[in-house]
């Protein structure tokens, strides 16, 4: 009778994922070495994008590359578009002069936002960080392992917590999440 207890002990932790982090723990690594503002003029280029329409046309024609001419000449990168209602509402560039940042400009090519992605291929915690379009921290995302995944605000507040595939709020409330912010 101990040894079938102590399979089933041994199947079910092996089963069940391990989180070791509480959410104060998750605020530490999230906010250690964070900036609160970007330099802004490192990016003053990319406050309007000019190839707006034409880039949300090559992306609706199913091409994932384009070119943008810059002053420094052609520069190459990846666009991804974000819909509401069957309108796109916004999209995102990946300019290959910057593969860490993510450029989140609306459907008229005015920069909201730049992801900080850092190192994606990082073991964890693997951290992001998001900028309004005046170099402000709004949102830091911190992946803990594969099971696991915090945001906070600016004020370091918790936003959402993933465990597995169901979100949680700040008051431990499970709640339906349809995109992270990131």
């Amino acid at each position: 009778m101990k040894r079938i207890i102590f399979i089933l002990t041994v199947i079910i932790f092996s089963v069940l994922p391990c989180f070791s982090y509480t959410v104060e723990e998750a605020r530490e690594v999230a906010f250690r070495s964070t900036e609160t503002e970007l330099p802004m003029f490192l990016f003053k280029e990319y406050l309007y994008d000019m190839f707006c329409y034409t880039h949300i046309r090559d992306a609706q024609r199913g091409k994932q590359t384009f070119c943008d001419y810059t002053a420094d000449g052609e520069v190459t990168g990846t666009i991804t578009l974000y819909y509401y209602m069957e309108n796109i509402d916004h999209y995102t560039l990946v300019y290959d002069k910057h593969p860490s940042f993510v450029f989140e400009y609306n459907y008229r090519g005015y920069l909201h936002y730049i992801t900080f992605r850092g190192f994606e291929d990082a073991d964890y915690p693997i951290k992001r960080m998001k900028y309004n379009s005046k170099g402000k921290l709004t949102k830091v995302l911190v992946v803990l392992s594969q099971e696991e995944a915090f945001i906070f605000d600016k004020n370091k507040k918790l936003i959402i917590r993933w465990i597995g595939k169901k979100a949680y709020n700040s008051k431990g409330k499970r709640v339906r999440v349809f995109t992270t912010g990131f």
